[in-house]
């Protein structure tokens, strides 16, 4: 990844809040020299060390690379939007994009079948824990459990973490606020969300 120092977030537990603030990742591994993709939820299991679980379907090709112990690279993808230089001190600039990314790197490791049930419960947990009466997989008696089979459950232990955060730190702090100015008036969602991350990290020093 093309990485300017400026834009570089090495704070761990901010990369880890994104991780786990959005779980839909794309994993990447290489078979034979080209990149095999698959886009997956992705759950943050352990802190420390850093593990990463997720699963994939047996006919998926990245099944094969992670029971083979393939290195994968997994990319979550964070708030991001469209900023015009119509909110820059001078408009006689061009547009950019703002954005926050997180790559983790590690070696795959499949889970055992009781190891793989169990991720399948954390995964629902995890996304039915807004809701007063969860679904979880004992209402669906046998049925998850007899799926296990069907699917490669697997982890990851996080060699290398990755944060780019580009905030328009390359700019002035006057273009800066006119950013964060424009972002607190708007109702798009996109624009909030950097909005924060931009007010969090605070002006170009």
């Amino acid at each position: 990844m093309y990485l300017p120092r400026l834009f570089e977030n090495t704070e761990r537990g901010q990369l880890v809040e994104l991780m786990r603030a959005h779980p839909f990742a794309t994993v990447l591994a290489l078979a034979d020299g080209a990149p095999e993709i698959s886009h997956l939820p992705v759950l943050v299991a352990h802190d420390a060390p850093l593990v990463l679980q997720a699963h994939v379907a047996r006919a998926n090709p990245l099944a094969k690379l992670v029971s083979d112990g393939a290195q994968l690279t997994v990319i979550f993808h964070g708030p991001h939007c469209y900023v015009s230089p119509r909110h820059y001190v001078n408009a006689d600039n061009v547009p950019t994009w703002n954005y926050a990314v997180v790559h983790a790197s590690g070696r795959a490791r499949v889970l055992a079948p009781d190891a793989a049930f169990t991720h399948l419960k954390d995964l629902a947990a995890r996304f039915e824990s807004n809701v007063a009466q969860p679904w979880t997989p004992d209402a669906a008696g046998n049925l998850p459990r007899e799926l296990v089979p069907a699917l490669v459950a697997f982890e990851i232990e996080v060699e290398q973490l990755t944060g780019k955060f580009k905030l328009s730190q390359n700019r002035s702090r006057e273009d800066w606020q006119g950013v964060v100015d424009a972002f607190e008036q708007s109702s798009n969602a996109d624009e909030r969300a950097v909005l924060a991350l931009m007010k969090r990290q605070g002006p170009p020093r």
